[in-house]
């Protein structure tokens, strides 16, 4: 998780708006000396699963004693007007699961002085056509922000808001959607408008019914494999393997002339076989299951250059 970029959606949208970022330490003790500003986001990302549980605990009870403190006696001039957690996104879901998430999670504490200004997620929501105050808020891919989103009509939807030109950039999310729904695909959400406000790009799309998959069943998975088979596939080559083996032989110079032989050997095999859409972070949280079918699926922030739709991690010719 992006924090900074999520939490640069917080700040006034107007340029003369003295807003920071401030990034807590593993101790998680607030410290603005010097800060001169009327909007002080603070917090920090979840922790990494696999930490020693000791480091973990201790963070977590830091966390929770500061934004005590934060509340109770908050530092002149601001005064704590928001205060977001941040779960663990493979955590989340899992009803076992919810403890340790509890532990690992992170957090968003909006301060300021004065009265509230417009943020960047207000300004988003008022030019995507929302009516009502902004609530819900939900960290998304890349450090972008969710939130639910009444329309005039009396429909719901949902807002999508990252900063443009980095991961958390929601127009290839756009751009991917609109194209499976040029392909008949109805089980995914539907692109409303877009648009961008200063800094930030937004999308509005559809709400999907049906409720978050519990547990994976045969059932659902065998939705997932017939949703899958029905993506649609395009007559160039696959090129999506050889450049992950790229990026991982950049990540890793000293695995590169392995991986520089397996891209050789992959190379005349994908020439022959076509591209299909995949999900570059398929998890059984973005399912959406009705009462005995898969009702749909939500979608990572991303775009469908080189066919990376994202919807489907799973290539037809595996």
């Amino acid at each position: 998780m992006n924090f900074h970029a999520l939490a640069s959606l917080l700040l006034p949208v107007d340029p003369g708006g003295r807003g920071v970022v401030l990034e807590a330490n593993d101790r998680w003790s607030f410290n603005a000396r010097g800060v001169d500003a009327d909007v002080v986001i603070w917090g920090r990302a979840p922790s990494a699963s696999g930490m020693p549980r000791a480091a973990v605990t201790r963070a977590a009870l830091a966390r929770e004693w500061t934004m005590q403190q934060l509340r109770r006696r908050p530092p002149h001039p601001w005064h704590v007007f928001g205060l977001h957690r941040l779960p663990p996104s493979n955590l989340q879901r899992r009803y076992g699961e919810r403890a340790r998430a509890a532990i690992l999670g992170g957090a968003l504490v909006e301060l300021i002085a004065g009265n509230p200004q417009v943020r960047v997620i207000d300004a988003a929501a008022a030019a995507a056509g929302g009516v009502g105050p902004v609530g819900g808020l939900e960290a998304g891919s890349g450090g972008s922000m969710l939130t639910g989103l009444r329309m005039r009509d009396g429909s719901e939807t949902i807002l999508r808001v990252g900063m443009a030109g980095g991961a958390a950039d929601p127009s290839k999310g756009a751009e991917a959607l609109a194209w499976l729904a040029s392909a008949g695909i109805s089980t995914v959400p539907r692109p409303i408008q877009s648009g961008r406000i200063g800094g930030a790009r937004w999308m509005l799309e559809s709400r999907l019914s049906g409720a978050r998959v519990g547990r994976l069943s045969d059932a659902v998975l065998g939705d997932v494999a017939r949703f899958c088979a029905r993506l649609p596939a395009h007559a160039t080559p696959s090129t999506a393997a050889n450049e992950d083996l790229g990026r991982i032989a950049a990540a890793f110079p000293h695995h590169a002339a392995l991986l520089e032989t397996i891209r050789s050997f992959l190379r005349p095999l994908l020439r022959a076989l076509p591209a299909v859409p995949r999900h570059g972070d398929l998890a059984d949280r973005r399912l959406l299951a009705g009462a005995r079918y898969l009702a749909g699926y939500r979608h990572a922030a991303g775009g469908r250059r080189r066919l990376v739709g994202r919807l489907c991690r799973a290539q037809h010719w595996l």
